[in-house]
């Protein structure tokens, strides 16, 4: 059951993608340090793992509303889909916060 609905949850996943590096971009050219790569590694982090994912939960929410009812046909429910993204979110944003609390070190 998980490799049939692994497909599906990507495309969420995707969009939750493209919302937060967009929401990251927004976000770094009106903070008051500038365009730094350690400000917007920072401010990516926190927007990918917090309200980028709830912003493009919500874009999906309404953008692609009849969808759902694609992924219902499918056998996934909304909170399915919704944690299978946030955990894709997880595996994605770990690694990458490993890396730049190490970098700080060097």
């Amino acid at each position: 059951m998980i490799k049939k609905t692994i497909p599906y949850c990507l495309l969420v996943f995707k969009i939750d993608l493209l919302v937060s590096i967009a929401a990251t971009v927004i976000t770094s050219t009106l903070s008051p340090k500038g365009i730094t790569f350690e400000s917007m590694s920072y401010i990516f982090m926190l927007s990918y793992f917090s309200g980028g994912f709830l912003l493009g939960i919500l874009f999906f929410e309404i953008a692609r509303k009849q969808e759902y009812h694609f992924y219902y046909n499918l056998g996934i429910s909304k909170l399915r889909l919704v944690l299978i993204s946030y955990l894709f979110n997880l595996v994605i944003i770990l690694p990458f916060l490993i890396i730049s609390a190490y970098a700080r070190y060097i």
